[in-house]
């Protein structure tokens, strides 16, 4: 199985319509981290920056942004900048959602899309301006924004517990806070160090949480 196989099978767990060779499901693919790792392989295949950019349209208001940028700070330190992360940051700003400035560099370089010159493209269609803005060039001709690429939130709310809660408690730690505890996390240290948060802020959630599942005999 390789590295990118592994990826599409995560992302179709999010809620992107890829098929995947993987048989056996992933247990608690987490958005975030996904997203960020997908931004590693934009320029090896072709397909993930449309479909990136597709997802963020339908679901990106349910994005955490700092618990993005905390996923792209830890991955970086292994795996260096891309500038795909800007991107993405720069694409949710471009649809008028300012949560993600803080995401965006200006490339000390231009960036060709897939690592190849596309003068010819762009002197016939033109680039994409959000991504020429910050030094990231696309011709508008390889962006294929398709809703019928990534599930709808009926369907995600159905497929994804992390996502659905989020429906239910908003795009926050909270809901992550309850995630955790319903992924088997049973302690407020643990939870704290799994999601890289204070645990003063975890404490109350847990205790919360507990006692509404000991009152309405909660199975989750």
């Amino acid at each position: 199985m390789s590295k990118i196989d592994l990826l599409y099978s995560k992302l179709s767990q999010i809620g992107f319509s890829v098929g995947s060779s993987l048989e056996e499901k992933i247990e608690n693919v987490d958005i975030e981290r996904t997203i960020v790792e997908a931004c590693y392989y934009v320029d090896e295949d072709g397909r993930l920056l449309s479909l990136l950019f597709s997802w963020l349209k339908i679901h990106g208001s349910h994005i955490i942004p700092d618990k993005l940028f905390k996923e792209y700070a830890q991955m970086k330190k292994y795996l260096g900048d891309t500038p795909w992360f800007s991107a993405i940051c720069a694409y949710m700003a471009s649809i008028k959602d300012p949560r993600f400035k803080k995401g965006i560099q200006i490339s000390k370089k231009v960036h060709h899309y897939m690592n190849q010159d596309q003068a010819s493209l762009i002197k016939m269609k033109g680039a994409v301006p959000f991504l020429k803005d910050i030094g990231i060039l696309v011709s508008e001709s390889s962006l294929r924004i398709r809703q019928t690429s990534i599930l709808s939130s009926d369907e995600l709310v159905r497929l994804n517990r992390q996502y659905r809660n989020r429906y239910l408690f908003g795009a926050n730690w909270r809901s992550e806070i309850i995630t955790a505890i319903q992924n088997g996390a049973n302690t407020p240290i643990s939870i704290a160090k799994e999601l890289g948060i204070a645990r003063s802020g975890v404490g109350k959630v847990f205790k919360e949480y507990s006692t509404v599942k000991a009152f309405y005999n909660l199975n989750c």
